[in-house]
């Protein structure tokens, strides 16, 4: 079928171009008005996106630029270093290693010294160099030392060692009594870590253990020999002298709370990018579909010259593609400007290359969709604009309520919120529908935000359910702890802990001894019950995970001298401690049960509720017990990389806020805009200004009830669902909120903003003589 069969000659093309070329001439300030509209719309769409991508693959590329994850993270938990007789082991190719040191730097407090390699497994210098092996009074530190101690690259440091016998009697709250020497800062390092535990850090060469330096725990990061494998680096450790007592574990570079962190800000933004791109599609459709549009009075002029409807429309359709295609062009390359904004907050410390990042296997096939969406939307558009008029039906559902109205003005708003003119151009039921969608995820995110603002507020929800923490999670607190708590009258409830390891085939289950004194302070359950006997276990619900058991499953766990099976009886959000992350990792046992497994585990710390009306002084008196300042609910690395996403449902929140804003406004001007008649015909039966002002806000009132009515309870449905998913990927109490003053505001608000957003049209309706709308018509 050749183009003359369906009115497509290269004749009439040429035609069609050259109208279309003059109406852009001579309309080319709104032609260009549009193209920016176009490009700063399209342009921030795109750099969402883009933007999106590179965060959620920041994780990957920094840990292919320090050379991979780990095979393995082996723990020795108390001790010199055993780095060199590990380093030897037929399976490892390499070992990065840093060892905690009891150390000070200028009378600091709240500190991690370390010796070690670099700045440890994951680490990369950002400024000045590495430390030289053979001096050991060179350290590197971590962002955090540098903004707490206001230090730059070159500053010296009082420096001064606690004894092995200090640390060992865990006596840091005594003044150091080993070596002292003149430390200097020669570099600064980043890493993930950093992000888990925010803590001033520095890292010594090796060489500091030679002064007389206590030391504690030692991470080794190991990297395997081709053809080696976890099973066989775990017997090599076993095989060692007390070789069972160093935990092996998965050896991620960035963990998997800063990468639930990262997901979770990657697909907040790919949430907002693609609501906004529903957004720019239907608006700019709107906007290029008026822009484009021929005149009825045009249209009659070309179909008595013989055109067809496929040339006028696709006349319409040259007319939009120009500025369509250029403010995209513009849009991209404003994407590709703004491509070095990202990522964002904690995000952008894991990015190995910071700044402009054009990203063109993705721009370009976007940028051709939304193209083809938008001449899409423009097509039909055009296409359904030649038709004929219709005529205005009643509704069947709309008249039994507006016959019952008070007033002719509310009658009038209900009708015309919900029945659609013959001149409307939209579709009644496509606002009502997009009002809905935007109520639903604007109290979807609400309700998200606010169940997890309490997560991240209420410490009981991951396992910190409690007042004061006293101890630490490796050294024994003292034997008298326990007697001199017990009688205590400040305190309400007591739960001693206590923490070991295990290895679970290839990997190590962090363990937690339990032992509820007074007060029925006992960790959170999420599924059955705690242990009561040597033989049962409660596991984080990722470490359950992890080996594929539940409620009623057994677990075999190897101890220090033999595999022990035990039974599961329950789900629990797991207390921090020692070096075991808590919330949804490890297991909960007696320590009879513990004692199975690691004969040494101690009741080396308190858990404490105190009593309503404890003097101010409880906490300062009860840290006196122990060697270890007492701790005030810490969070875990999980929560607090949570905590760093709380603003993503708030945004997401506020920009359907602003969509339903717009789409209503727009609703409004096109309805007054078209039932210009109407209101003459009511102004004509004797309704004043204030009537007619009053319909408009009657129809706003009445577009938003609908999508109340329907989004709010699917809002906070959706909302509960997504928070729950959500949380029990980090193992805590996955319990929502329900917000029941978020929906009232909500209502209000809405309400509200319906009647603001129709004041402006109210009174353009007000404004105009009857006698000028009936001429008009």
């Amino acid at each position: 079928m050749d183009g003359r069969a369906v009115g497509w000659s290269n004749g009439t093309v040429r035609a069609i171009a050259t109208r279309v070329a003059a109406s852009l001439r001579q309309g080319w300030r709104a032609s260009l008005i549009v193209t920016i509209v176009v490009a700063v719309i399209l342009g921030a769409v795109l750099t969402l996106v883009a933007g999106a991508r590179r965060t959620a693959t920041a994780p990957d590329r920094y840990t292919a630029l320090v050379g991979g994850d780990f095979d393995g993270i082996v723990y020795q938990p108390l001790g010199r270093p055993r780095v060199d007789e590990i380093a030897a082991l037929p399976s490892v190719d390499q070992l990065d290693s840093i060892t905690f040191v009891g150390l000070t730097l200028g009378g600091s407090g709240d500190l991690n010294t370390f010796a070690g390699t670099g700045g440890g497994p994951g680490a990369r210098l950002i400024q000045g160099r590495s430390t030289d092996p053979t001096h050991p009074e060179e350290f590197v530190a971590n962002l955090s030392f540098a903004e707490a101690f206001g230090a730059d690259v070159g500053d010296r440091f009082p420096a001064v060692t606690y004894t092995q016998a200090q640390v060992d009697a865990n006596a840091f709250a005594e003044p150091p009594a080993g070596g002292s020497f003149e430390a200097v800062l020669v570099g600064l390092f980043d890493g993930p870590d950093d992000l888990n535990d925010p803590t001033p850090s520095a890292v010594f060469p090796m060489a500091l253990l030679e002064r007389d330096a206590g030391v504690v725990t030692t991470v080794m990061g190991v990297r395997l020999v081709a053809g080696a494998s976890r099973d066989d680096l775990r017997a090599q450790l076993d095989a060692l002298p007390g070789g069972t007592e160093l935990a092996l574990d998965d050896g991620p570079i960035v963990s998997a709370s800063v990468r639930n962190a990262v997901a979770a800000q990657a697909q907040g933004l790919s949430v907002i990018a693609l609501v906004a791109g529903l957004a720019a599609i239907a608006t700019l459709g709107q906007i290029l579909g008026r822009h484009s549009r021929v005149s009825e009075a045009e249209r009659r002029r070309l179909v008595a010259l013989g055109a067809s409807r496929g040339q006028i429309v696709g006349e319409a359709l040259g007319r939009a593609s120009v500025p369509a295609a250029l403010g995209l062009a513009i849009g991209m390359l404003a994407a590709a400007l703004a491509s070095q904004l990202f990522p964002v907050a904690f995000v952008r410390r894991l990015e190995p290359s910071p700044g402009l990042h054009v990203d063109a296997r993705l721009l370009v096939p976007l940028a051709t969709g939304l193209l083809l969406c938008l001449l899409g939307w423009v097509l039909v558009v055009a296409w359904l604009g030649q038709r004929g008029r219709t005529t205005e039906r009643p509704s069947t559902l709309v008249e039994p309520v507006a016959t019952k109205a008070r007033t002719a003005s509310a009658a009038a708003g209900l009708r015309f919120a919900f029945v659609r003119s013959p001149r409307e151009a939209g579709s009644v039921g496509g606002t009502v529908v997009g009002l809905t969608v935007a109520v639903v995820g604007l109290v979807g995110a609400s309700a998200f935000a606010v169940s997890l603002a309490r997560l991240v507020a209420d410490g009981g929800r991951f396992g910190s359910n409690y007042d004061v923490l006293l101890g630490n999670g490796w050294l024994p607190a003292g034997s008298d702890l326990e007697a001199a708590l017990a009688g205590d009258d400040d305190i309400a409830g007591l739960m001693l802990l206590g923490a070991g390891a295990a290895s679970a085939g290839t990997t190590t289950v962090e363990l937690v001894g339990i032992d509820p004194v007074r007060g029925g302070l006992m960790p959170r359950l999420l599924d059955g019950r705690l242990p009561a006997s040597a033989d049962e276990v409660a596991l984080g619900r990722l470490t359950a995970r992890q080996h594929d058991v539940g409620v009623g499953d057994e677990l075999t766990l190897q101890g220090h001298d033999a595999p022990v099976t035990f039974r599961v009886v329950g789900l629990a959000v797991v207390p921090m401690l020692g070096v075991n992350e808590g919330v949804g990792k490890g297991a909960l046992l007696t320590f009879d049960g513990v004692h199975q497994l690691a004969p040494d585990v101690t009741r080396s710390m308190a858990a404490i509720v105190l009593r309503p009306g404890a003097p101010p002084d409880v906490v300062q008196r009860l840290g006196e017990l122990t060697f270890t300042p007492p701790s005030q609910g810490s969070a875990p690395a999980s929560i607090v990389n949570v905590a760093r996403v709380d603003l993503v449902p708030v945004l997401l929140a506020g920009l359907l806020a602003l969509l339903a804003a717009v789409l209503l406004a727009h609703a409004l001007v096109q309805s007054v805009r078209s039932r210009r008649g109407d209101y003459a015909i009511l102004r004509a039966l004797g309704v004043d200004r204030r009537g007619v002002g009053r319909a408009v806000h009657w129809q706003a009132t009445a577009l938003v009830v609908v999508p109340l009515a329907v989004g709010i309870p699917v809002g906070l449905l959706l909302g509960r669902l997504v928070y729950a998913a959500f949380v029990e990927r980090i193992g805590a109490v996955p319990d929502p909120t329900t917000p029941v003053l978020l929906a009232v505001v909500t209502i209000g608000g809405f309400l509200l903003l319906a009647n603001v957003v129709g004041a402006v049209p109210a009174r353009r309706a007000q404004q105009v003589p009857p006698a000028r709308l009936l001429r008009a018509e």
